[in-house]
């Protein structure tokens, strides 16, 4: 303050104290608290009273000050030789507003008073200079300490309810203090711990905001609050926050510390959610919003948590921002195959919030059609059913080749089931090659193709099996069964080989697998009695699995004729040697035995129960095992012999898909036949795999060329491709695939050295990709790159 206005302001103070005849209060309008300050403290003696307006004799705690109570006692004292200040009465005025003010000003200034009192009124000087517009009189009783430059730092008010109040940040105590802090320090902002609301300060010249929630609360604590809607939390979620902010300053500190750093959100999306703490997973929503653009998040929880609006609906468009991508004729690019990956990896990681928004969804994804199994995944089984019902109703928008493709992204159990097992090396086993591909694609789909009965008829009339495979004991007798255990499933054909190769090979397991025929009928009874001719320390410890038979003839399974009208028994048949594989690695684990042998006693049928048909010939005795096979009267009175029986102990049994009649049907599997799947099974011998197999693929004479873009081959119209495969350690039964197209290897007198000669349909200048095969049909190795070049283009290049 210029201390020549300091020295004018004084002597015209000291003016009116000593003038006796007074009969109004004299205004001082100051600019700050330096002003007021230095003003107040010449003024300091017993005879001059400082009065504030939140003197507790005018102002209870936490209320606006009672000035009736301030003016009466001016109007009653008595004594002429003392003087009264009067301080921080206007910023209380300009609480209640404009005319408030304005009106208590001018009353105040024109009140007759039989006392002197100095006023001091804080940055009024617009109002003041109003009053005196109105009535030039009243110069004479205002000074303003700066009467040249006026300028007004507006304190924005936040009424904090005392719950919401914490240390780290400074609150004034009340309604009744917020004056003397305003004109004290001249905050930006002040924060007043109140249990008032600014709507009885509606009008007020400053900006008022009530914080009376924790969501409120901590928008001041954190600015990054307000980049969050309020309706993102509930009560108590905010409430929860704000508790933590008692202790942690900001949203990211809070973050490190309950969940993770907020740069690998994706990274703890499954921390959080396997937490099942509903707190620690609405942190984490609200997180994800605070950084969604600051940070990297996957292309996919990115999309998710820009359509979400409560951690609730978070989940849900989990599983509903995947309708956004719309794949066509099962084609499946790249951005929508890693978007899906994402999804799925999410939905796998919500554990038991998965099933929150389940239901819901499927029904969104019925309505989808055909297009419904590009959204599914395998992490839950009601979406695995779902699968199955999909594909089974909309069975001719798919060809095998093309649902394999998609089902090997959205559930690749399935898709191993359903790729086509190699019957290697022995001739006549082509047959099995086409008969179990065709048969499993019409399980799954549950339907049953007229060309595939013609094929099951010959097969009924001529029964090659008979010529190209042993029976199971002419096997049983060649194996070795030192440090062996002997693992006996009921059920088990060979159309799960594929599926059990995948696996095998997941689990770091060797297999090999042998073909053979059971015994028929194919039924139980015929077909244990083989564990009687095993090695006695064998039949002691045999263990015995009976689940895969009671899944194909559970009744208890079948709800609202799911089970009857849709082949989702498939997913408990895959279940169930997920488990067996890994109770069998489990098994080699322990040290305990070198080799698990499993024997199977005969396989099952879905296809006959599909077929649903009674063979036309009265027989004496009623067919047994939903009539798949018949016991041979003694009185042999049947008219003729069914043309597609076959006798053996001493039943008739049928190899086509019919049934003798008096036998309770069967409604998902059956078995007592001859049809091949319920004959032909697999002997299969898993060890643990000691080292990795490797293959290296090279030219008929030559090596490995690691130069270029894969080992490359010349071909030509009499040179067919051929190339030279070795491996790593020892293996048997080894055949490659190209494009589809199976080529059997043949072994070279050099060890780990084998041959595939004439591979018919790789005769293009351009680069192929061949998997190749190992120990009954377990992949070694993938997508190998084979360069092919004719040589008549070779000989044009050097012209």
């Amino acid at each position: 303050m210029d201390q020549s206005i300091l020295k004018q302001t004084i002597r015209k103070i000291n003016n009116y104290l000593t003038n006796e005849d007074v009969i109004h209060p004299l205004f001082i309008d100051v600019q700050n608290y330096d002003e007021l300050e230095s003003i107040e403290n010449t003024f300091i003696m017993p005879k001059n009273i400082m009065l504030n307006a939140n003197n507790a004799e005018f102002c209870k705690p936490d209320f606006y000050p009672n000035f009736s109570l301030l003016y009466n006692k001016l109007e009653k004292h008595e004594k002429k030789d003392e003087n009264f200040f009067l301080l921080g009465i206007s910023t209380f005025f300009k609480l209640k507003g404009r005319e408030n003010l304005i009106q208590n000003l001018s009353e105040l200034i024109n009140t007759s008073i039989k006392v002197h009192l100095v006023v001091f009124t804080y940055q009024c000087a617009q109002y003041l200079l109003e009053l005196i517009e109105r009535d030039n009189r009243l110069k004479d009783w205002i000074i303003f300490t700066n009467p040249t430059n006026f300028v007004y730092e507006k304190t924005h008010l936040y009424f904090v309810k005392p719950e919401f109040c914490i240390e780290t940040l400074q609150y004034v105590d009340g309604i009744s203090n917020f004056a003397e802090e305003i004109e004290r320090n001249q905050p930006k902002d002040l924060y007043i711990k109140t249990n008032k609301n600014s709507t009885l300060y509606s009008n007020s010249l400053f900006g008022v905001t009530d914080i009376t929630t924790a969501y409120e609360a901590l928008c001041l604590l954190d600015n990054d609050t307000k980049k969050l809607s309020h309706s993102l939390g509930t009560v108590e979620q905010w409430g929860c926050a704000f508790n933590d902010f008692k202790v942690y300053k900001s949203w990211e500190s809070l973050i490190l510390s309950k969940i993770g750093d907020v740069k690998s959100l994706a990274a703890i999306f499954h921390k959080c959610f396997s937490s099942a703490d509903k707190n620690i997973i609405w942190l984490y929503f609200i997180a994800l919003k605070l950084y969604q653009v600051d940070r990297n998040l996957d292309n996919y929880l990115y999309l998710v948590i820009q359509n979400s609006d409560s951690v609730d609906n978070f989940i849900w468009q989990i599983y509903y921002s995947i309708f956004k991508y719309k794949p066509t004729n099962h084609f499946i690019d790249d951005d929508f195959i890693q978007i899906y990956k994402q999804r799925k990896q999410l939905l796998k990681d919500l554990g038991d919030y998965k099933n929150i928004d389940l239901i819901r969804f499927c029904k969104h994804v019925e309505a989808q059609k055909e297009q419904a199994l590009y959204y599914l995944t395998d992490n839950t089984r009601q979406e695995k059913e779902l699968i199955i019902k999909t594909i089974n109703k909309y069975r001719l928008h798919f060809n095998q080749d093309s649902l394999i493709k998609i089902l090997n992204l959205i559930y690749p159990d399935l898709a191993n089931y359903l790729e086509p097992y190699h019957f290697v090396l022995k001739q006549g086993y082509e047959l099995l090659d086409d008969y179990f591909k065709q048969y499993k694609y019409q399980k799954v789909l549950n339907y049953i193709d007229s060309e595939f009965i013609e094929l099951v008829e010959e097969q009924a009339r001529e029964r090659e099996y008979n010529k190209i495979l042993q029976t199971r004991s002419a096997i049983l007798q060649t194996l070795q069964y030192e440090d062996s255990l002997v693992y006996f499933i009921d059920g088990m054909g060979v159309e799960y080989l594929s599926f059990i190769s995948s696996k095998c090979k997941n689990l770091k397991l060797s297999q090999d697998v042998s073909i053979c025929r059971c015994d028929l009928p194919s039924i139980t009874s015929i077909n244990k009695v083989f564990l009687d001719t095993l090695p006695k320390q064998q039949q002691d410890e045999v263990i015995s699995e009976k689940g895969l038979d009671n899944i194909k003839h559970n009744k208890n399974n079948i709800t609202n004729n799911d089970y009857k009208n849709f082949s989702i028994y498939v997913i408990d048949e895959l279940e169930f040697f997920n488990d067996t594989l890994n109770k069998i690695k489990g098994i080699l684990s322990s040290g305990k035995y070198q080799k698990v042998i499993i024997i199977p006693d005969h396989g099952a049928s879905r296809l006959a129960v599909l077929h649903d048909t009674d063979n036309k010939i009265e027989m004496q005795e009623k067919g047994q095992h939903s009539g798949r096979c018949c016991p041979i009267s003694s009185e042999n009175n049947f008219i003729d012999k069914p043309e597609f029986a076959t006798e053996s102990h001493g039943f008739y049994c049928l190899a086509n898909y019919e049934r003798f009649k008096g036998s309770r049907k069967a409604e998902i599997e059956v078995h007592g036949g001859a049809s091949l799947e319920e004959v032909v099974i697999p002997i299969i011998e898993i060890s643990n795999q000691i080292n990795m197999v490797e293959v290296k693929i090279m030219p008929e004479d030559g090596i490995p060329d690691y130069t270029r873009n894969g080992t490359e081959i010349t071909v030509s119209y009499k040179k067919k491709a051929t190339v030279k495969l070795y491996f790593t350690q020892k293996v048997k039964n080894v055949y490659v695939k190209v494009e589809g197209c199976i080529y059997n290897a043949e072994p070279l007198d050099e060890d780990g050295y084998y041959i595939v000669k004439d591979m018919k349909n790789v005769n293009q200048s351009r680069t192929y990709y061949l998997d190749v095969y190992a120990g009954s049909g377990m992949l070694v190795e993938g997508n190998i790159p084979l360069v092919v070049r004719k040589e008549s283009a070779i000989e044009r290049d050097l012209f």
